[in-house]
């Protein structure tokens, strides 16, 4: 009996464990990825805009990869969050080039996840911004 319960309580943990892990609120790689690339395609399109076809191209830089490296760490305003990504990346400069970097990300009204810059903004104003709505009432 003691070897048929064993089985079926280490099963019920697994299930249990991957049930807790999806429902953190926390961004995952995928969603990390996507927001890195959101903000990679809007500076390579400033920098065309700027600089022209040549240089602009020159400068842009390709996405390659994401990895999120452990959990992030969910600020005070119980909506961003600091996440440790290794990023790799590519550019006709540098070649290609990975950096270990932290960044922070913030859920926008769409359910996506956007890249704040190191103030905490938002430079393309994707994110959910209730403090002007709020303020405006």
């Amino acid at each position: 009996m003691k070897k048929l319960f064993r089985p079926v309580c280490l099963g019920s943990l697994a299930v249990c464990c991957s049930l807790l892990a999806g429902c953190s609120n926390e961004p995952n790689e995928q969603q990390l990825s996507q927001a890195v690339q959101n903000e990679l395609q809007d500076a390579n399109a400033q920098s065309k805009s700027l600089l022209g076809g040549i240089l602009g191209n020159t400068l842009s830089v390709q996405f390659i990869g994401l990895k999120k490296l452990g959990s992030c760490t969910e600020r005070n305003d119980n909506k961003t969050y600091d996440c440790e990504i290794k990023l790799t990346t590519k550019n006709s400069l540098t070649g290609i080039k990975s950096t270990t970097t932290n960044f922070a990300f913030i859920k926008a009204d769409d359910d996506s996840w956007v890249m704040l810059d190191e103030e905490g903004k938002d430079d393309n104003n994707r994110q959910n911004n209730n403090n002007n709505s709020n303020s405006q009432s």
